[in-house]
């Protein structure tokens, strides 16, 4: 790989890493101890509707973060980098590895929310095994792509990775008879993707009128990244309110509790 490599995967990865830790990280450190006392207390069903309530917020948040990283990655990331030695062609590069990494990012979440399923049984083994098998499949599997697609085959064997990670977790927590998807986490599945593809079209849109903002003055990158984040935000959770891809009495709960307080 040419000289440079290494820090633009760095600083795509700091961008994939934001989402990764406010979202999966902390869901997973969070419902740990509830899904603990739920086994404790021999009670299963508790403890696979604590996982099955996390993928879905997990999924909410997710799902919209890697959309609107993939589609906006090339504007991101001039905006964020570009500057100095950090060229115009960079940025494209940090892009084009962002918008591939970030396919990965669901699953990372999921690996983070599905683990703790494990840990609460005292079942360290099996989460560390399948990292270490995935891991090296993706090793493997860069020896197959770099000299194919360069740079970019990085991130698409770590996705890669992820994703079968993530598939065999909650495969084994199925077969262990310790999860089972319920249908309503499928339906709000499915309806937060439609949700993500309508934001991920306006995004597209909104890039392609403001795309002399984006390597402008400082203002004017301020400006066109502040129009990517609002209206992103704002298509998707309008969106999702309105085709049921959230819980609405939970959300409203939430409100009434802030307004309250």
């Amino acid at each position: 790989l040419p000289e440079g490599s290494l820090l633009i995967l760095g600083q795509a990865d700091r961008l994939n890493q934001l989402p990764l830790a406010l979202i999966g990280s902390a869901l997973g450190v969070a419902i740990l101890p509830s899904v603990s006392r739920a086994i404790g207390r021999g009670n299963e069903d508790e403890a696979g509707h604590v996982q099955a309530q996390a993928i879905e917020l997990g999924m909410l948040l997710t799902i919209p973060a890697a959309v609107a990283l993939a589609v906006a990655a090339v504007p991101l990331a001039t905006v964020i980098f570009e500057g100095g030695r950090f060229t115009e062609e960079d940025a494209a590069v940090t892009g084009a590895v962002l918008a591939t990494l970030v396919l990965g990012l669901p699953a990372y979440v999921l690996i983070n929310i599905l683990s703790p399923g494990f840990y609460a049984r005292r079942d360290m083994k099996t989460p560390v095994a399948v990292a270490v098998a995935t891991l090296i499949g993706s090793v493997l599997l860069n020896f197959i792509l770099v000299p194919r697609i360069g740079i970019v085959a990085l991130p698409l064997s770590t996705a890669i990775g992820a994703w079968a990670n993530a598939l065999v977790l909650v495969g084994l927590l199925q077969v262990r008879g310790h999860f089972k998807m319920p249908g309503w986490l499928a339906s709000r599945l499915v309806r937060q993707l439609l949700a993500g593809a309508a934001m991920g079209a306006a995004l597209w849109f909104v890039q392609g009128a403001l795309a002399d903002r984006f390597a402008g003055s400082a203002g004017d990158r301020i400006l066109g990244t502040g129009a990517l984040v609002a209206s992103g935000a704002a298509v998707y959770f309008a969106v999702a309110w309105v085709i049921g891809a959230m819980n609405r009495d939970d959300i409203l709960i939430l409100l009434r509790k802030k307004k309250v307080g």
